[in-house]
């Protein structure tokens, strides 16, 4: 009771939904209850009556969110990547996970031992040392390479975004909000059927969905104010100063390198794909963790 929200008298319709397959193994039937994307829910205000207060709700997270309480399940060693590496296959974050007493640590998708409400993710685990060498690898030859990152932000600033088509997407993402809450003030006043209610929330959230991409893909192509003279002027300097922070780092430093250069990595036992920002300008005496970031 103190782990659901749903006791505070916040409901939330279409947060779950019920799957039904086989057993690989067996060939039995078997039904799963899988947790939905977030734009798929519907809140109903006022249709679960308030059991507990929401004051003692927050006050019982507190308690079962208490560094304390979770010692226990700490790592035995230092995942670098932990916090900017997703499974390939799914997206979903990875973590560490060390055998035989820590002589053996790899990375594995969270969801590759997932409860009743998540999908079992079947990728394979991800040997923790190889995959830390080639990140930090790639991240040493981008910075020594400036030209490379000159020419990936030129085509940036060059590319352009259709600002009708922009305003068109996003007004039809708020006209989607609003249908989707009059069904919900519907269905809470009894005027309308579950069965419909189900047939047009899955519409309206296809909708949702699709407008959603298109509208990311759009933001993507807003064009980059880069000084490109300025970029090209000071970037070696800024890429040596960055490769040599990254050859000296020590444990402790390779979170502040990856949070500098906003490293995302997708990876799987056979692939890797990472993402990151690189400074454009840096001052002599700036800190590199916290120095405004121009995307390249």
């Amino acid at each position: 009771m103190v782990m659901n929200e749903t006791y505070t008298g916040h409901t939330v319709y279409r947060r779950t939904r019920a799957e039904v397959g086989r057993n690989p193994t067996t060939g039995k039937k078997r039904r799963r209850v899988v947790l939905q994307v977030e734009s798929n829910w519907i809140e109903i205000p006022g249709a679960t009556p308030a059991i507990i207060s929401a004051v003692t709700f927050a006050a019982a997270q507190e308690i079962l969110q208490d560094p304390q309480r979770r010692l226990k399940g700490r790592p035995t060693r230092n995942y670098r990547l932990r916090g900017h590496l997703r499974c390939l296959a799914c997206g979903t974050p990875m973590v560490g996970q060390s055998m035989a007493g820590g002589r053996y640590a790899y990375y594995r998708c969270r969801r590759s031992y997932a409860g009743n409400f998540e999908k079992i993710c079947e990728s394979k685990y991800v040997p923790v040392a190889p995959l830390e060498k080639n990140v930090i690898g790639q991240i040493i030859e981008i910075l020594a390479d400036p030209n490379r990152i000159l020419a990936e932000a030129k085509h940036f600033s060059e590319q352009g975004t259709n600002e009708s088509k922009k305003l068109a997407v996003n007004g039809e993402l708020k006209t989607i909000e609003g249908q989707q809450r009059k069904l919900a003030d519907l269905y809470v006043a009894g005027s309308l059927p579950q069965d419909i209610l189900d047939a047009k929330s899955e519409e309206l959230n296809q909708r949702r969905l699709r407008f959603e991409a298109e509208s990311k893909a759009l933001l993507a192509l807003q064009p980059r104010r880069v000084d490109l003279d300025r970029l090209s002027t000071t970037l070696p300097a800024a890429a040596t100063r960055m490769k040599q922070w990254v050859l000296g780092a020590s444990e402790d430093d390779m979170e502040s390198i990856l949070g500098a250069l906003r490293i995302q990595v997708t990876a799987s036992k056979d692939e890797i794909y990472m993402e990151g920002s690189i400074p454009a300008i840096v001052p002599e005496e700036s800190d590199l963790v916290t120095i405004a970031r121009t995307s390249a």
